[in-house]
């Protein structure tokens, strides 16, 4: 009995686990603080500490050795995916060091980076000036936002043959639409 409870135990702690992993590319040295972006905008930040933020990249121009992003921030979750449900808090350049492919990572697409705090620098936004945290990326992660439908109301009549029920309606139906970063 209590090796099945054991067993049991384990294999939830492993399933729970893993459904909150961070991704791979997101990895780094266990020595390594990583701070949020509160921290990065509330006068704390200095050069050379790490960063973890996420978000949704607003702009993107490729420059001769690299890559510059302005991010609008979403704050993290525990898997480190940017949660989707709430506003942006500001805006981030970041500073990668490789081509990217402006049809892939698009304004709009869901990014979370690892970086370095480097300083800040003006940015703008329309006519707007924004004196925004500029970081240096060291991995990073393009999310994918998947949609699913839900149907929630209940047709009023069914097709039953025996045990086999098909329901059909005569009008339109209700359902909403659920978002996911995976």
């Amino acid at each position: 009995m209590s090796r099945t409870l054991s067993a049991a135990l384990l294999g939830l702690v492993v399933l729970l686990s893993g459904c909150s992993s961070v991704p791979e590319q997101l990895t780094i040295d266990e020595n390594i603080e990583l701070n949020n972006y509160q921290h990065l905008v509330g006068q704390q930040a200095a050069v050379g500490e790490w960063y973890r933020v996420a978000g949704v990249i607003a702009k993107i121009d490729n420059l001769a050795e690299s890559t510059r992003i302005e991010l609008a921030n979403l704050p993290l979750k525990g898997d480190a995916k940017p949660n989707i449900k709430a506003e942006p808090e500001g805006r981030i350049v970041l500073y990668i060091p490789t081509f990217l492919e402006p049809v892939t990572y698009s304004p709009g697409r869901l990014l979370t980076v690892n970086a370095i705090y480097r300083g800040t620098e003006e940015a703008q936004v329309g006519d707007y000036q924004l004196d925004v945290p500029v970081l240096d990326v060291q991995n990073f992660y393009l999310w994918t936002l998947t949609e699913r439908v839900v149907v929630d109301d209940y047709p009023s009549s069914f097709d039953c043959l025996y045990r086999y029920c098909r329901p059909y309606s005569s009008g339109p139906r209700n359902g909403r639409i659920i978002q996911d970063v995976k």
